[in-house]
């Protein structure tokens, strides 16, 4: 679970506490994303705090009082989603596949079982949830053929016509997407590369 965002497009409240302890209806928002992974099944977590971290500490011991394991990381000064994967990749075997979630993005209950079925299913290396979208300049655009694969990752560009499938938040990826990763230094040009190899 990815906490670890200094959250700058919601200053001046994030200069005080993580986004992802922003409280919705008296709740934090990691509580959601940490409830909601546990009750799809994930019982073993890995969570990375990084701005603000210390904030967060309490949440992770929380969990981990009903039992829950959790590895906490602190991103310290690594900047960018891919380097602070590839600063994780010790806490996973590259056999196991592993749920990949954003800590700052509240989902319903049901969705990530709905995406661990998906994963299970279609016995894919890889799942990705994804959502149809109107402000997809913030964000990379899948394109879905008709069976509901994902063809490719593209960053945002002028001229798309909109809504458009964004990337929601989680994904399950697969041990080796750490070694891809490492070669591609892009998740887009990792998870373009699984497709192309057919590995989704």
């Amino acid at each position: 679970i990815l906490a670890g965002g200094a959250g700058k497009e919601c200053l001046p409240l994030s200069s005080i506490r993580p986004k992802t302890l922003f409280q919705i209806h008296g709740k934090y928002i990691l509580d959601y994303v940490i409830d909601g992974v546990i009750d799809a099944g994930i019982t073993s977590l890995v969570v990375v705090k990084g701005h603000l971290g210390d904030k967060i500490d309490s949440i992770v011991e929380k969990h981990r009082k009903k039992g829950i394991h959790v590895d906490l990381i602190d991103q310290g000064s690594i900047q960018g989603i891919e380097n602070v994967l590839l600063a994780c990749r010790n806490y996973f075997k590259e056999e196991d596949p592993f749920l990949l979630a954003y800590g700052d993005i509240i989902v319903k209950p049901e969705f990530y079982h709905h995406l661990l079925d998906t994963y299970y299913t279609t016995s894919s290396d890889a799942a990705m949830a994804v959502i149809l979208w109107e402000q997809v300049e913030q964000f990379g655009v899948a394109s879905i053929n008709s069976y509901g694969r994902i063809k490719r990752l593209t960053p945002f560009s002028k001229g798309l016509e909109l809504p458009d499938y964004v990337h929601a938040g989680a994904s399950i990826l697969p041990g080796y997407f750490f070694d891809l990763l490492e070669e591609e230094k892009s998740i887009e040009k990792t998870i373009n590369r699984m497709i192309a190899e057919n590995r989704h």
